[in-house]
């Protein structure tokens, strides 16, 4: 009974953003009852958001995304095919690799991780809009990484926009999905032009993409900065 108690209450204080407090009910939970899937899932999204916590004050978050990842695994062990838990685990790794690219550590192990998590979560429920979206996104930060290493990154790009394509079939009235494929376009006309080939379409079709995203949600303005980019060009 104390269990659930704690349980429950760890659930509140990560939904308040109280990390550090819930920490402590789901350490607790986990002691007691260490073969609960969910107990074990709680704890991975308190040490994430812990993770995020120290990379919102500029400090290096690996090691508390490494200890989030350790219990997404634990969550699969113990119920696999637990689709939460292995997408929680693949947005652990997203972020992790961008916590080490920023710190001049090659981030394509973690997110060759990411896809794979995220594949395996498609495969499980393939209606989930979210899965195909952080999909889109792990393989927009591998290609954006591989471009900048001064590699082909032009595969990538069109796995992450037929991720978007995907993500939109699902959903269509989330504004981010549309600026996200956007912007993957917008890279993507940008290494067709390096190569000698005509970005044109690339262009026209991220143009409407952030029309769209601006239309959703008028107040974003990463949309806005980045239709005016693309304008430019």
């Amino acid at each position: 009974f104390e269990s659930d108690i704690l349980l429950a209450r760890g659930k509140i204080r990560y939904l308040l953003g109280r990390f550090q407090d819930g920490l402590a009910d789901l350490r607790q939970v986990v002691d007691a009852r260490p073969n609960q899937a969910e107990a074990r899932l709680y704890l991975g999204q308190l040490l994430f958001g812990t993770a995020l916590t120290l990379t919102a004050k500029g400090d290096d978050p690996r090691a508390a995304y490494d200890e989030a990842i350790a219990e997404f695994s634990a969550a699969l062990d113990r119920r696999p095919g637990y689709g939460e838990a292995v997408s929680m685990r693949g947005i652990a790794s997203l972020w992790k690799g961008e916590a080490g690219r920023n710190r001049g550590i090659d981030p394509e192990p973690c997110y060759d991780a990411a896809i794979a998590d995220f594949d395996e979560a498609i495969r499980a429920n393939r209606e989930d809009g979210s899965f195909h979206l952080n999909r889109g996104n792990a393989f927009l930060s591998k290609a954006r990484w591989q471009a900048s290493r001064g590699q082909d990154g032009r595969w990538a790009l069109q796995q992450a926009i037929e991720s978007y394509d995907a993500a939109i079939q699902r959903d269509a009235e989330r504004a981010d999905t549309y600026g996200l494929r956007g912007g993957a376009l917008e890279t993507l006309a940008g290494l067709q032009m390096v190569r000698g080939e005509d970005p044109t379409p690339s262009y026209d079709r991220a143009i409407q993409d952030l029309d769209e995203a601006v239309k959703r949600n008028p107040q974003g303005v990463g949309a806005w900065c980045n239709r005016g980019h693309v304008h430019e060009r």
